[in-house]
């Protein structure tokens, strides 16, 4: 039996659009054999068989759906203030806590060829980790940027023996989706790992889709602060050596002085400079 959960107008009124041929949708609770209770949504509707009506219901299980609302509403309104390095913490610490997971983490892509991750946030057992790098050859991320999502449920250190950091951490599951910048280049992605089997991961594939698209605009908006910090930077070098070539100083302090300008917008470790006669 389900358990309606409009009041009596409500209802009534729904009983009148069957009667009259429309359909109804309406919300409501199911029991399980176990006793236990679920979430459901049920579509009504009549049609008549042999001139006698008849009314035909669908009752779908909405439990995942109520649960990514509240996961989202809650991570949604933890990181509401939040921006940059510090969203890309919380995120991670709420979608672990949250679904229970063992670990949860954002990574950002550091070599052109695909072949080095640096992970920017990770929350794992109760705890944030430091940042690290990675190859990524024979581990789920290397898939993830050739199938844009990957969904292992279980025995994922069997699918991936080459990866011994899942055998180190006892990692069962694993889900990640990859995310992209505006020009569509891999920029990193957004996963969680737990140590054991996961039944349902409707709810975390459907959060990450939500989630990873955030934490590429973060990611991309760290990036560009960065390019115009270093930008103004290197304006700053050369205001430098301009107010040098106008001063007073002799030809050998000049020249010093741009050598070091040099190393500086170059990133060269030595310079040298001399004189012909």
């Amino acid at each position: 039996d389900i358990e309606q959960s409009v009041g009596y107008e409500v209802l009534l009124e729904q009983w009148h659009s069957i009667v009259a041929g429309r359909h109804a949708i309406y919300g409501g609770v199911n029991r399980r054999k176990d006793g236990s209770d679920y979430p459901v949504e049920v579509y009504s509707r009549r049609f008549d068989i042999d001139g006698e009506a008849r009314i035909l219901a669908l009752v779908r299980d909405i439990t995942g759906q109520q649960s990514l609302a509240r996961l989202m509403e809650i991570i949604v309104r933890s990181t509401a203030r939040h921006s940059g390095g510090d969203y890309l913490q919380l995120l991670v610490r709420e979608l672990a806590e949250i679904m229970e997971l063992k670990l949860a983490f954002v990574s950002r892509v550091i070599s052109d060829d695909l072949k080095r991750l640096r992970v920017v946030a990770m929350w794992q057992d109760s705890g944030y980790q430091e940042s690290f790098e990675y190859d990524i050859k024979g581990t789920p991320c290397e898939r993830v940027f050739g199938d844009g999502l990957v969904v292992v449920p279980r025995d994922v250190r069997t699918q991936f023996p080459e990866d011994a950091w899942l055998r180190e951490q006892g990692i069962e599951s694993y889900v990640a989706i990859a995310f992209y910048d505006i020009a569509a280049n891999p920029l990193g992605h957004l996963g969680i790992m737990h140590s054991a089997p996961l039944g349902n991961t409707d709810v975390i594939e459907a959060a990450l889709r939500v989630f990873g698209c955030n934490a590429a605009a973060e990611i991309e908006r760290m990036q560009l602060h960065g390019a115009l910090l270093n930008r103004e930077q290197q304006l700053e070098t050369l205001r430098s050596v301009n107010k040098r070539l106008n001063s007073n100083l002799d030809a050998e302090q000049i020249m010093r002085g741009l050598i070091q300008a040099g190393q500086q917008l170059t990133g060269a470790t030595a310079g040298a400079w001399g004189l012909l006669k």
